[in-house]
């Protein structure tokens, strides 16, 4: 069972899945391109979790737990010990050719790739 997420960007969509991931009681590590991105996407998801709790989706201690379980990095590396990484970047080539560069420089491409246990997918 995946416990710890890691998510690619914490732009509109990115913070949904944050906060879905956390409401489901698991901790996502969100990765920015700097502390201005980082603070965007709480920024984000102070709004969305309250919004949920007024509309009866969640109670006061789940929107706190939900809060407490999303955190940003600026560091790719950070994501060493995630079971599941997120990617959902806008379709820009150049933004994606950029990450797959900062994978592959801080990670052996055979430990990203690994196979899964879905040899379909």
């Amino acid at each position: 069972m995946v416990t710890r997420v890691g998510l690619v960007g914490g732009g509109a969509m990115d913070a949904g899945i944050a906060e879905m991931v956390a409401r489901a009681g698991n901790p996502v590590l969100t990765l920015e391109r700097d502390k201005a991105s980082g603070a965007a996407a709480i920024v984000r998801l102070e709004n969305s979790l309250p919004r949920a709790e007024r509309a009866g989706k969640l109670s006061r201690e789940a929107t706190d737990s939900a809060r407490s379980l999303v955190s940003i990095t600026l560091v790719i590396d950070d994501f060493a010990d995630r079971e599941l990484i997120i990617e959902a970047r806008p379709a820009i080539e150049e933004i994606k050719l950029d990450l797959s560069g900062d994978w592959t420089t801080s990670s052996p491409t055979q430990q990203l790739w690994r196979p899964t246990h879905r040899p379909s997918r």
